[in-house]
């Protein structure tokens, strides 16, 4: 605690604090033969505790949010720490506030079903104004996001890093600023022709949305092979997963876009009623693309589990899983082809509600809401204890597994393998086995 480093008690007073700085900085004072570090460990609680708003905010949420407050990097881990001390009005607050994101979130479904279902005379423009008020509130987050400052003391090597950042975060800005520039317009357009404000062809309405995933198209067509390139060089340097072909790979990066694009100009087409048939037909393509993905998904695990074990003279390196599986592709595609399918229904004249089509939604992020209220009620520090310790402790054992399998392929090859004794034979009496390996703690930890 800081107050310790003081020699004071939580209930000091300022005169109290003043008075236990000049007696601990004439113990710790390097010109007085102090040590300086704590020396300076001092001097920070002291600026800490004197400062009544940095004191209050350590009281209550302890040093991770002062570190916060200043600007410091805080860990996920410190992060969590600062939620755990909160006390009972503060989880309620969270409680409240996550039910109001989840309203948030939902409310444009629930308008547009509404809408849909006749429930409601509301126009068009009014119920697309919450999903253009949330699309606004992510590009003012997007534009006013924070840019990594630079440090003091950075080597080369950090710099060149902290550079690279900086332009994976421009490009993130420019990327999702137009991203979301043409989803408002596109929503304006249909807002506009399904009122009858504007007589304008269904093509016309569909324009925006068509021409984003144009640009996209020609963005991930344009860059595709260098993109190929660096991921072969990753998989190479045992950084990446299987590329598995530059077709999986031109697939991969290319094929939501034409499918997603194909789309449009077919529900454009039978809006127009130049394509005549089921609305079902307009979204063959959407689900022709899940089924190919959960193809490929299958695919890429039954390769995986096909692939060598590692290779004797590195056995610390183990074959990278693939990222997606073949479960949650399923699930994702169940999700997602449903509402497909009911939307397409709807459109053909089922009478059911459109309250059916936005189920999947509703039920994930109501289930997500009630997870986070429970954990947010139930969550305390001692948890945060046990979860480190559990992943220190599983930290430990990989590296403990590492180094055995290491002295192993030590002892195997000294040995001179399988195939340097005939079968049956054994090790000379008085061979020393191969000492077990030493407790090797990981760094950080």
């Amino acid at each position: 605690m800081l107050y310790e480093k003081l020699g004071v008690e939580p209930a000091a007073t300022q005169e109290q604090l003043k008075a236990a700085y000049k007696r601990r900085a004439l113990q710790l004072h390097p010109d007085k033969g102090g040590d300086p570090d704590e020396f300076k460990s001092m001097k920070e609680a002291f600026d800490i505790l004197i400062d009544p708003q940095k004191r209050q905010l350590y009281d209550d949420w302890g040093p991770e949010a002062v570190a916060m407050r200043e600007g410091k990097h805080v860990s996920p881990e410190h992060v969590v720490r600062i939620f755990a001390r909160a006390g009972t009005k503060a989880r309620l607050y969270a409680v409240i506030l996550i039910s109001l994101i989840s309203l948030a979130l939902l409310s444009p479904a629930i308008l547009v079903c509404l809408k849909w279902d006749s429930t409601v005379s509301w126009p068009w423009i009014l119920v697309f104004f919450p999903l253009w008020l949330t699309e606004a509130t992510l590009m003012c987050c997007l534009i006013c996001a924070p840019v990594p400052p630079d440090e003091e003391e950075m080597d080369d090597e950090d710099r060149q890093r902290l550079q690279e950042q900086r332009s994976q975060m421009r490009k993130c800005k420019c990327i999702g600023s137009t991203v979301i520039t043409f989803l408002i317009l596109f929503e304006i357009f249909i807002g506009l022709r399904l009122e009858g404000a504007v007589t304008c062809s269904w093509f016309a309405a569909m324009a925006p949305l068509m021409l984003l995933e144009f640009v996209m198209l020609m963005w991930h067509l344009r860059g595709v092979s260098t993109a190929y390139e660096e991921a072969q060089a990753m998989e190479r340097a045992g950084n990446g997963p299987k590329t598995h072909g530059f077709k999986l790979f031109l697939w991969s990066q290319t094929a939501w876009n034409v499918l997603r694009l194909l789309t449009i100009v077919l529900l454009a087409s039978r809006a127009e009623q130049t394509l005549m048939g089921s609305w079902y037909v307009c979204m063959s393509p959407l689900l022709l693309g899940g089924l190919v993905e959960i193809f490929i998904t299958g695919y890429k695990q039954a390769h995986a589990r096909q692939r060598p074990p590692p290779d004797a003279e590195n056995p610390e390196e183990e074959p990278d899983e693939p990222q997606d599986t073949i479960c949650g592709t399923c699930c994702w595609f169940s999700c997602w082809g449903f509402m497909v399918c009911m939307a397409a229904g709807k459109l053909d004249g089922s009478g059911y509600s459109a309250f059916y089509i936005f189920l999947p939604v509703f039920l994930t992020i109501g289930i997500i809401a009630c997870i986070f209220a429970c954990f947010s009620m139930c969550f305390s520090e001692n948890m945060v204890d046990a979860g480190v310790q559990a992943h220190r402790d599983e930290a430990e054992r990989q590296n403990l597994n590492a180094t055995g399998n290491a002295a192993g392929s030590a002892g195997y090859g000294a040995a001179g393998g399988p195939s340097s004794a005939p079968m049956g034979s054994s090790a000379p009496m008085g061979a020393e086995a191969p000492s077990s390996a030493p407790y090797v703690r990981l760094e950080g930890q």
